[in-house]
């Protein structure tokens, strides 16, 4: 191992590995540049196996909380089109970690919310997403709640919203808002969603009446 810091989360992880691994099953381990091997029957090595392990988490959680500090810098300066990790959404690709608007895709989002607005069912949405030859960010193929996630994402409107968990863990204001590039217009997302709430109330309401005469 070059860097124990990049194979485990914390000290608790590195010991938990050297106890219930590598001296168990009786294996060795060697780290750092040369692949210098550590001896823990001595119990120097072992010891300072422990404490460089630590040392290393503490060097990790200050640079955590670095990167978070300069996260939370940037949302609350409202800094527009900032992607600050995690998947990026259909339509859009990332350039020096701000969001810039994928053409082709973006032309396909606004097809779906068209479609949608010329009564064309989720399915259909569905079926012309898989024909286009292109795949969804985590899957090979379109799936309902896909189509139906996608029309009811605001950020297509430049409204992005991003949630800190661990503000919110402790009871802090977590819940950050800012511009990114709109791919669909407001006009035709609130269309879009009034559709789709007419959709869910006949659904309801068929299910009421299934029930009824069942």
């Amino acid at each position: 191992v070059l860097d124990r810091s990049r194979l485990f989360r914390d000290s608790a992880d590195s010991q938990y590995f050297r106890k219930d691994y590598l001296e168990k099953f009786g294996c060795k381990f060697y780290e750092g540049e040369y692949g210098n091997e550590v001896n823990f029957d001595s119990v120097d090595e072992t010891l300072a196996y422990d404490l460089i392990s630590r040392i290393q988490q503490a060097e990790n959680e200050k640079r955590s909380a670095k990167s978070k500090e300069g996260i939370r810098r940037y949302l609350r300066q409202g800094t527009a089109n900032k992607h600050y990790g995690g998947t990026v959404m259909f339509g859009y690709d990332v350039e020096d970690t701000y969001y810039v608007v994928n053409k082709e895709e973006a032309d396909l989002v606004k097809k779906i919310f068209n479609m949608t607005m010329k009564g064309k069912s989720i399915v259909e949405c569905q079926q012309f997403m898989n024909a286009s030859g292109k795949s969804p960010r985590r899957s090979k193929t379109w799936q309902h709640e896909t189509i139906l996630q996608m029309l009811h994402n605001r950020s297509y409107i430049g409204e992005k919203t991003f949630i800190d968990k661990e503000l919110k863990r402790k009871g802090l204001k977590y819940e950050f808002k800012y511009k990114i590039h709109d791919i669909v217009s407001r006009t035709v997302f609130l269309k879009v969603q009034k559709i789709l709430t007419q959709r869910q109330k006949q659904k309801d309401n068929n299910k009421k009446h299934f029930s009824l005469f069942s």
